[in-house]
């Protein structure tokens, strides 16, 4: 794990809670290494350590932490069909070949590059092998028609280039990696792109951006923090929500969390396309301590998140920290499981109840399902959360999508 004094050395202010799980860990490792080759991410290296087991099932963590656990509570791991790429192993190379990968698949980033894993037989295959040196591709995002990615990718400045800072750009691809192109470049140094959703119509892309202000005298004054949106045919920007991050829009509707760098008190908020008419959905009086990577369901219907906390009518005791729980220490985030809600704010319900780092969920497009990938692995969950089977026991930080061609 990164320690506290090397971040703060490494970030000259606060990053929003999407740029930092997602992002901060790269920079600081691809610093410390040579030639600018990416080391392995803290989820990576500790792999082994997870703190999960294929024995171990949601039930222990429910005692450990005093909470009730769904109903099938059991963790399954499946079997990998004969002749499948071992989904922990990229193959040589680090290059898959997309066309191993086929039916409904996982898309996500790891090790800096974006990834599809096979639901059935866990086959994986790496769709950015040809990125630049001290690049980052994260969080993933699929059109509404199902044939393109949107990503941000992350640069980072060579080693000795003191107070150079790191930035991001937007890109898109085709589904197997083809027509890569940048759609939005940064705007001055240590701006930073993350979490982009496609607007239904596909027209355009909302997103979270940040950036330190920085004085004539090079002095750090403040951070920038805010949604903007990006219209894709003639590039157009506007802010829709300042002091907010990790949005996520529906036809009607916007979902986002304010910045924790601006706001100490954890909410989700909806308002209306553009950010007006903002109403609070979840806030600190339903026990939670941290919300983060809301999504809307395919019908718009409802939202799943993820929150540290007990949540509301949760027994038993209080949540042990991460400092508490030495099998964990590799952990960045506070314990977290996803939760969901309706879009008019009732029915309220846990999904999970795995303590897992930084969750990031997504809807299977008939919202049957929910995939999602955490510190300790990647998961299904039903999205009543019956059923949670573990893909992968390696995990990573990034946004998901879900295809199905």
């Amino acid at each position: 794990m990164i320690g506290a004094g090397k971040a703060r050395r490494c970030a000259a202010w606060r990053w929003p809670r999407a740029t930092l799980a997602a992002w901060l860990l790269l920079p600081l490792l691809a610093s410390c290494a040579q030639g600018g080759q990416p080391a392995a991410t803290p989820a990576v290296a500790s792999a082994g350590a997870s703190p999960f087991s294929t024995a171990r099932t949601a039930t222990v963590a429910a005692e450990a932490t005093g909470r009730p656990a769904p109903a099938t509570a059991a963790i399954a791991t499946p079997t990998r069909a004969v002749g499948a790429t071992p989904a922990d192993t990229p193959r040589a190379g680090g290059a898959a070949s997309p066309s191993i990968v086929v039916g409904e698949r996982l898309i996500y980033a790891q090790d800096g590059k974006l990834w599809a894993r096979a639901i059935a037989g866990g086959g994986t295959a790496n769709l950015t092998p040809d990125l630049p040196p001290r690049t980052f591709a994260n969080d993933p995002a699929l059109s509404p028609d199902g044939t393109t990615l949107a990503f941000a990718l992350l640069e980072v400045p060579p080693a000795g280039r003191m107070g150079a800072l790191s930035t991001s750009d937007l890109y898109a691809m085709e589904l197997d990696g083809a027509n890569r192109r940048r759609i939005l470049a940064h705007d001055r140094p240590g701006a930073m792109f993350n979490r982009p959703s496609w607007t239904p119509d596909g027209t355009a892309l909302v997103y979270g951006y940040s950036a330190p202000e920085i004085d004539a005298n090079g002095r750090f004054t403040a951070t920038i923090v805010r949604i903007e949106r990006l219209e894709l045919a003639g590039g157009q920007r506007a802010t829709l929500v300042a002091d907010a991050e990790e949005p996520t829009i529906a036809t009607g509707a916007l979902a986002y969390v304010p910045s924790p760098a601006k706001s100490a008190l954890p909410e989700l908020r909806i308002a209306a396309p553009d950010g007006r008419g903002a109403r609070q959905l979840v806030g600190t009086e339903h026990g939670f301590t941290a919300i983060s990577a809301p999504r809307f369901s395919p019908d718009g219907a409802q939202l799943v998140f993820t929150a540290a906390g007990r949540g509301p009518n949760a027994g038993g005791g209080a949540i042990r920290p991460v400092a508490a729980r030495p099998e964990e220490r590799t952990t960045h985030g506070a314990p977290s499981d996803l939760w969901a809600i309706a879009v008019d704010g009732t029915g309220l319900r846990r999904l999970t109840a795995i303590d897992e780092d930084s969750p990031v969920a997504v809807w299977s497009p008939d919202g049957r399902r929910i995939g999602f990938v955490a510190g300790a692995g990647i998961y299904i969950v039903g999205a009543d959360g019956r059923g949670l089977t573990r893909l992968s026991e390696r995990g990573t930080f990034s946004a998901v999508v879900w295809v199905v061609r």
